[in-house]
């Protein structure tokens, strides 16, 4: 997974240093859960939660790097948020401290784990270094996924390959993998066509 959103921000301005490349959305296997991992400033961006749970991620981990002021009171409303609307434990990581020359601003900690239903279980201090170890019942994936049903049971359904597997545009940025309503809704108006397989009576939406 690489990183999508490129801040142009004070302390950073990666955008003029930085490529958009294409993202390929991928989760990895672990021995107790599909782990994906969603970078930094990703996370005010809900499409890539979104993805990701729809390629089978069951924790997402968002590795970052921010500065007490615009972005504090978002720390614990966006993965909380992104948590529910997906059905997923979200790790949100975070540093402590200052770092110089730069001096952009205090990191402001608080590293946390939330559950599927987007309550916080664990959290770390906001100014010193520490392991957050934390047992997650994953369970409550599957229990918070078919009682809310946010996310789609079967995205891909009976759609091809190729249909799949569609790279769309979304603000210069290119996000790739497979497709969904959910996800296609927020980056272009769609039409509709007619089902490829009539038997499944289902709608294809297409990007304009």
């Amino acid at each position: 997974m690489r990183k999508t959103h490129i801040p142009q921000v004070a302390g950073f301005w990666r955008s003029s240093s930085s490529s958009r490349a294409i993202p390929a959305i991928r989760c990895s296997r672990r021995a107790t859960a599909k782990l994906g991992v969603y970078i930094c400033y990703d996370r005010h961006f809900p499409e890539g939660w979104r993805a990701l749970a729809l390629h089978g991620a069951e924790y997402i981990v968002n590795p970052s790097a921010t500065v007490a002021g615009l972005s504090e009171h978002l720390w614990k409303l966006e993965q909380p948020a992104s948590a529910v609307a997906n059905g997923v434990y979200i790790g949100a990581v975070n540093r402590i401290g200052t770092e110089g020359p730069w001096n952009i601003g205090e990191f402001y900690g608080q590293s946390y784990f939330v559950n599927p239903r987007g309550i916080i279980e664990a959290i770390a201090s906001r100014d010193k270094d520490e392991l957050l170890v934390h047992d997650m019942d994953l369970d409550l994936i599957r229990k918070t996924r078919d009682t809310w049903q946010f996310l789609p049971r079967s995205p891909a359904g009976d759609l091809s390959l190729a249909e799949r597997r569609r790279v769309v545009r979304h603000d210069s940025r290119w996000i790739h993998g497979d497709e969904s309503t959910a996800l296609l809704a927020i980056v272009k108006p769609f039409r509709t066509r007619a089902p490829r397989n009539r038997k499944t009576r289902r709608s294809v939406m297409r990007p304009v």
